[in-house]
C-alpha cells in the first residue's frame, strides 16, 4: 500500500507513516495502529500485491455507496461497507494482477518490438 493511503486509512500525516518506517523506537498512535490492523484484517484475504492496485481503483463509485476510499478514511471505518467495496472491485484487481504477471513472465527481451508485443497479448488478455 502507497504510504500515502496509509497516512489517509490512518489519518495521520505522511511524515509520520515515514516515521514508523524508519524508527523502531517510533510507533504509531492507538487510534491510528487500530485502524490500520483493521484495514489489515478487511484485506486479509486478498492476493498478494492486490492492496496497491486497490489503492488504484478505490477511487471508484459502486452503485450509489461510498467508493473503497469514503470507506476507509471515514471517521470510524464500516468495515461490512468496506468489505463490499473490496468485493465489487476484485474482479477489475485480480484482472491487473494477471495482466501484471503475464508483463512480468513476457518480459525476457527489452527491446521497444517485445514491449509492445508484451503490451498487446497484456490488453489480449485483459479482454477475455
Amino acid at each position: 500500500m502507497p504510504i500515502s493511503a496509509i497516512a489517509e486509512v490512518g489519518l495521520v500525516e505522511r511524515r509520520e507513516v515515514y516515521s514508523w518506517l524508519q524508527s523502531d523506537a517510533y510507533a504509531p498512535k492507538q487510534a491510528a495502529l487500530e485502524r490500520l490492523l483493521l484495514v489489515k484484517q478487511i484485506f486479509s484475504d486478498e492476493a498478494d500485491g492486490a492492496l496497491r492496485l486497490y489503492c488504484r481503483v478505490w477511487n471508484r463509485r459502486m452503485s450509489g455507496k461510498p467508493t473503497l476510499k469514503e470507506a476507509l478514511t471515514s471517521a470510524d471505518i464500516d468495515a461490512d461497507l468496506a468489505r463490499e467495496a473490496v468485493s465489487a472491485l476484485r474482479h477489475a484487481v485480480t484482472k491487473e494482477l494477471g495482466r501484471e504477471k503475464l508483463r512480468k513472465d513476457k518480459a525476457v527481451c527489452v527491446s521497444p518490438a517485445s514491449h509492445l508485443t508484451i503490451d498487446l497479448e497484456a490488453c489480449a488478455a485483459r479482454d477475455e
